[in-house]
Parts: C-alpha cells; sequence; structure tokens
C-alpha cells in the first residue's frame, strides 16, 4: 500500500473533527490543535505503509520519514495504491493492555501484530531492535514492489558484477569500493530503506580505504 501526503497541518485536520472546534489551541479527536504542524512529512512525498493502527477516536498510518517511524492520521494523505501486503496480521488490543483504550487494534507485519510490545517499543520507546525490525520488513516489501528504470537495471548489474571481480581477485579492494559507490550514486534509486541499508554497509569499507591510503601517504612523506 503506497500513500502520497496532502496535508501536514493541524488545521487541515478540524474538516475531520467528530464536533465543532472554534479554539485553535483545543485539542480535537486526533491529537492536534489547529496550530499543530506534522513537520516530519513533506507534501507531494509519497510513502510505504507498513502497517495501520487503530486508535479510539481515528486511524493512522504507519510510515517513515528518513528514518522517523511513526503513525500519522490516514486524513493527511490520498492512497494511491491500495493493494495491502498479503504477508499482514490483524490483532485487537485486550483491556488488560497498556496502550488501552488509545490503541484498539492493529494491521501490520507480522512482528508488529504478534509481540504485545511491539507498537509502544517501536512508536513510544523507539528500541533500536524494534526498528530494525520495521526496516527489514520494509526492504522486504520494497523488494517486492520495486521496478528498476532500464539505466538503473544497468547500474544494479555493474554493482553485482563488481562484487564478483572483487571477490574473484579481479580488481582491488580501492577500485571496488569507488565503483560500488559511483554506480549507487548515478542510479538515483528512489528506495530510501535501500539506500540507507546500502550506505550501513558501504561506510564501514570507505573507511577502510581512508585509512590505507592515510598509512601510504605518511610513508611517502
Amino acid at each position: 500500500m503506497k500513500i502520497r501526503c496532502i496535508k501536514n497541518r493541524g488545521k487541515d485536520l478540524r474538516l475531520y473533527e467528530n464536533r465543532p472546534i472554534t479554539d485553535n489551541t483545543e485539542l480535537g479527536r486526533f491529537g492536534a490543535t489547529g496550530l499543530s504542524e506534522y513537520n516530519e512529512l513533506e507534501i507531494g512525498k509519497e510513502y510505504l505503509v507498513m502497517g495501520i493502527i487503530i486508535f479510539e477516536t481515528y486511524q493512522a498510518y504507519l510510515i517513515d520519514d528518513n528514518g522517523f517511524i511513526a503513525a500519522f492520521p490516514c486524513q493527511l494523505f490520498e492512497v494511491i495504491n491500495d493493494i495491502i501486503n498479503a504477508n499482514w496480521h490483524f490483532r485487537l488490543i485486550g483491556n488488560d493492555e497498556d496502550i488501552y483504550p488509545f490503541v484498539q487494534a492493529i494491521f501490520g507485519y507480522p512482528e508488529l501484530c504478534s509481540n504485545k510490545k511491539a507498537y509502544e517499543n517501536l512508536i513510544v520507546e523507539k528500541e533500536n531492535d524494534y526498528q530494525r525490525i520495521y526496516l527489514r520488513r520494509k526492504i522486504e516489501l520494497e523488494q517486492k514492489i520495486m521496478v528498476f528504470n532500464e539505466h538503473q537495471n544497468r547500474l544494479w548489474r555493474t554493482m553485482i558484477s563488481t562484487i564478483e571481480d572483487f571477490r574473484k581477485g579481479k580488481i582491488q579492494y580501492t577500485d571496488a569500493v569507488s565503483k560500488l559507490a559511483g554506480a549507487l550514486d548515478a542510479g538515483e534509486f528512489k528506495s530510501e530503506t535501500l539506500v540507507r541499508q546500502w550506505y550501513d554497509y558501504w561506510t564501514p569499507l570507505e573507511k577502510r580505504v581512508m585509512a590505507r591510503l592515510s598509512k601510504i601517504l605518511v610513508k611517502i612523506y
């Protein structure tokens, strides 16, 4: 499921309130005032939905922007692809749980529903382990729907070929790192998660290259 942000202000939600609110400082059913701003959201940007959170008074999409994971009111978006992931699960929140009645139910990837502490640890506590699970599931979903153009396909094959050449000893370590970085930049791949994960692997390699160059320069001078 993919959505596009069309609004990012609290006053935009006033149209969807279930009662008249004239005071801009008063909280409405979305937990926002008329002065609230959702600065994490970029109007016109598309987001991959990783879950739907049914709160007591509204529904929200579970998404992320530049690594910031949160649930935002559905009324701030328009749906551009309404196909739900076939691997999604559902969980009804029990009245003995800490997040009840604030959260009523959750749709989403398996771990989001199978663990009763998943929502709290992901959204409230922002624990690394839960964020890694979220990002891994997002990458898996992106890979299923990812479509590369001809240029990107060619560069992706080049990156794979470069890795194979390095493993076979056909190119030097520094050349491999340089070619991989150049191909990634030239591809302009739109998957933020894929690119971020790539740099998580690539940055340590780059540091090793710079360390080697520094040693060489020290010897020369």
